[in-house]
């Protein structure tokens, strides 16, 4: 009986050792798990206070599984450990902390693209403004269109931004830039015409000034008659310039150039070097105007070919024919290297 009676109490120990042990393990398990879900909730909480102020679907749908992830896990918890429930609750819990970091990431990447392209809109009215401005400076009302069609771009730009359309807005934004460009490439093009044409304006100038003395001494009526002409011609190509009208004028510049030399053959009998040095200075303008901005070697070109033919001219005024037929030379060598580089760069 006394024997009986250890063994009973022996086993009863032993179960209740055993009895103190799980319930140890459980109260680890579930002070573990509270603090994982407690994690959980702390992630969702700052995922809400994010993607309230982010304008961001997938934000939001990333948070709503987060929050219904987190609902269950809880649910689960509650029923105890039985069943397995506490296994799937840790699961859910740990899921719905990544669909919440999910959840924050979205936002913030929707708040950089929103703010991203908010620089890129003002951007864009920036440089439209200033294209409307260089317009307004010049006689462009060929590039009238293209700048309302800018416009009316840009506003719907805006519009699509306050919709949240965010990548039709980009795609708009982007045509009203590539439009200011092609406006201002245009005035600055039309810009170094004018500066071309001042340079040839200037060449005939000094021509008309230089055959004016030889029709004075020479003392040939026709010769002056052609000399008032190209007069005349010289100061309509300045009217129509100052007109906007560069065609007429580039026309009317060549006709006082043909009068001027016209008038220089008529006194000298004709000089070649003279009709030389002026078909390099008209080759020279028109290349001029195919140069590409950026290639220095053409550039460096055609400065030499200016600097040669300014020597020919101070040459050719000072009657020293053989200094002006050597700048003539390295005039044309530098002007055919030049023509040859712009037909490369056209092609």
């Amino acid at each position: 009986m006394l024997r009986l009676l250890s063994v009973i109490l022996i086993t009863a120990a032993g179960l209740l050792l055993a009895i103190t042990s799980v319930q140890a393990q459980s109260g680890l398990l579930r002070d573990r798990l509270l603090s994982e879900l407690e994690r959980t909730d702390q992630v969702i909480s700052r995922a809400r206070e994010v993607v309230l102020t982010a304008s961001s679907s997938q934000a939001k749908l990333a948070y709503d599984q987060a929050v219904t992830l987190q609902t269950e896990a809880q649910e689960r918890f509650r029923l105890g450990p039985g069943g397995g429930n506490w296994d799937v609750s840790a699961k859910l819990t740990l899921q719905a902390r990544v669909r919440a970091q999910e959840a924050i990431a979205a936002a913030r990447d929707s708040q950089q693209n929103e703010t991203a392209l908010l620089r890129r809109l003002e951007r864009a009215s920036d440089v439209l403004d200033q294209a409307r401005d260089a317009m307004g400076r010049t006689d462009q009302q060929v590039l009238e269109a293209l700048y309302e069609s800018a416009r009316r771009n840009l506003d719907r730009a805006w519009e699509f931004y306050r919709e949240q359309q965010y990548r039709a807005a980009v795609k708009l934004a982007n045509q009203v830039e590539r439009a200011a460009e092609k406006i201002q490439q245009a005035i600055n093009r039309d810009a170094q015409r004018g500066q071309n044409f001042e340079r040839q304006l200037e060449n005939v100038r000094r021509f008309m000034d230089q055959v004016r003395q030889q029709t004075a001494d020479c003392e040939d009526p026709q010769a002056s008659q052609l000399m008032e002409q190209a007069r005349r011609a010289f100061s309509l190509a300045e009217q129509v310039e100052a007109e906007g009208q560069r065609e007429a004028a580039l026309r009317a510049l060549q006709n006082c150039r043909e009068l001027i030399d016209q008038a220089s053959r008529g006194c000298t009998g004709g000089s070649d070097l003279q009709r030389r040095y002026e078909r390099l200075v008209d080759q020279t303008d028109r290349l001029a105007e195919d140069v590409v901005p950026g290639d220095s070697r053409s550039a460096h070109l055609l400065q030499q070919a200016r600097e040669q033919l300014d020597l020919a001219h101070r040459y050719l005024e000072a009657g020293q024919i053989q200094a002006a037929v050597a700048a003539l030379k390295a005039a044309q060598l530098s002007l055919d290297e030049l023509q040859r580089r712009t037909q490369n760069n056209i092609r």
